[in-house]
């Protein structure tokens, strides 16, 4: 058999569907999915030999509480996500040599953040900052990962990865490269005084030199 997490209320109520794996048809739907729930229904049905399962810790429990006789497996979805994340690991500790190598082989200008870009990109680390740290607390308090994800809206592999780092590190962005950027803090200046005419303040850079099209 295999179980899974749906929900009756996205972000407020879930359920759990239970499936026959052969013949790949639904045969029971609970209320909820704590550990009582699910350890509850596998006690009634002893006969049960294989159980396949996300990551959820409330399920891997109530699996082991309930069907002490059966062997627990990750599904096929999450043994593939399981080998991206690790990849994505593996690359992100060696994300420094890649760098270096790149710029041996093909170095690039380096094009600095307009003074706009700049306090954006760190209005969004600060975010990302207290979200990893409001994780962090729930955690600390004994929530599961899954209701985590659920009361903050994010993802379970964004709880995780809150919870292996200790420090939050900056969301890796391409520098822009656009025919225009150096025309970036003049087209600010000139949308703050009210200027919204997409046509005028093409007409205004184009009489400061940059080509048409």
């Amino acid at each position: 058999m295999g179980i899974d997490d749906f929900a009756l209320r996205k972000g407020i109520r879930y359920g759990t569907v239970v499936v026959d794996l052969d013949t790949r048809k639904p045969i029971d739907l609970l209320q909820g999915g704590t550990v009582q729930t699910v350890s509850s229904w596998l006690a009634a049905h002893p006969e049960i030999e294989v159980v396949s399962r996300d990551r959820w810790t409330e399920y891997e429990r109530g699996v082991t509480l309930g069907a002490p006789q059966a062997t627990q497996v990750m599904d096929r979805w999450h043994v593939v996500k399981n080998l991206r994340e690790a990849l994505e690991r593996q690359l992100q500790r060696s994300q420094t040599s890649f760098d270096a190598a790149k710029l041996e082989l093909m170095p690039e200008p380096t094009i600095p953040r307009t003074a706009r870009e700049e306090a954006e990109r760190q209005r969004r680390y600060e975010r990302r900052q207290a979200k990893v740290a409001r994780v962090k607390e729930m955690h600390a308090v004994g929530k599961p990962i899954a209701v985590i994800s659920r009361e903050l809206r994010c993802s379970k592999h964004f709880v995780r990865f809150s919870l292996r780092v200790d420090v939050v590190p900056e969301t890796r962005h391409r520098a822009r490269k656009s025919a225009i950027d150096a025309y970036d803090e003049y087209l600010w200046q000139q949308w703050q005084a009210g200027e919204r005419n997409a046509r005028e303040l093409l007409r205004q850079i184009q009489a400061q030199g940059y080509p048409n099209g």
